[in-house]
């Protein structure tokens, strides 16, 4: 089998001249053993060609390491390597979702014809910029910043929700959907205040514990108000409303029917009068 070529490997031969990079000194790695630079940039070094060839394999080996961790740096610029990393991404997460919330409560507010859902909706409102107000209290304890991260899960069911207010239907079918859409945000902050909680506590943050614990039992309490007022009334109406709707169609038909019918009678009684005006 033929022994490897440095030449071939791109490795610098023994008496060439190389352009140092301070970023990148691959020269002075251990795994380059008998191959660094002499004081006029040269790569010298002694040692069986058995050894210089081990040598170069070597270091081939590492330049490809080297870039693959460069690549997977830049792809991933927050390198998620302990619980307590992904607890804080999590943390950020959740703090810009709560921020989108904020910017979207006034415009489901508006939008709510149900006199109930509206107060619901105002009180989740304070609400929310309390449970904010505990998230910079955790991000200060731990020295970090709350900014960073952009929900786009929080981003899409809001995004729902906007939709369903374009289609403008009708108020008691518009107020049971704004339901809907509440309480699949009330459930995607559930679950991920949840899994900050556990992460808390495995971590030894008792105080997080405490303060995420409040915020778990709110978004819980504000769903179970939600499902109580959907299933007392709101639902109620918007199918009541369907009924109404469905009978003012029928309403609706009939009467152009039965107008048309008149006027029919109307037509035929005149052709006749005019008939029987020319008999005479």
């Amino acid at each position: 089998m033929p022994s490897a070529d440095a030449a071939d490997v791109g490795v610098p031969q023994r008496g060439s001249a190389i352009e140092p990079h301070a970023a990148f000194p691959w020269w002075a790695m251990p795994n380059a053993p008998g191959m660094a630079p002499d004081g006029a940039g040269r790569v010298s070094g002694g040692g069986s060609s058995r050894f210089r060839e081990r040598s170069a394999l070597s270091l081939l080996g590492w330049v490809c390491n080297h870039r693959q961790l460069s690549a997977n740096t830049a792809e991933n610029p927050m390198e998620l390597e302990s619980l307590r990393a992904l607890y804080v991404d999590e943390l950020k997460d959740l703090y810009n979702a709560e921020g989108q919330i904020l910017k979207a409560m006034p415009r489901m507010i508006k939008a709510a014809s149900n006199r109930q859902l509206k107060q619901a909706l105002t009180e989740h409102e304070r609400v929310t910029r309390k449970q904010v107000q505990r998230l910079e209290r955790i991000f200060k304890d731990l020295d970090e910043t709350p900014r960073g991260k952009k929900c786009h899960g929080m981003e899409g069911l809001l995004k729902e929700g906007k939709e369903l207010i374009a289609e403008k239907p009708e108020p008691e079918v518009l107020d049971a959907g704004l339901i809907s859409k509440a309480q699949h945000v009330e459930h995607y902050e559930i679950a991920g205040y949840g899994t900050v909680r556990s992460w808390a506590q495995q971590l030894g943050f008792d105080q997080h514990v405490e303060l995420l614990q409040e915020t778990l039992d709110e978004e819980a309490e504000a769903d179970k108000r939600l499902s109580a007022l959907a299933e007392s009334s709101i639902n109620i109406e918007a199918d009541e409303s369907d009924e109404e709707s469905s009978s003012d169609r029928e309403v609706a038909v009939a009467t152009s029917r039965e107008t048309g019918s008149r006027g029919r009678r109307t037509r035929t009684s005149a052709r006749r009068g005019r008939s029987e005006a020319g008999a005479m």
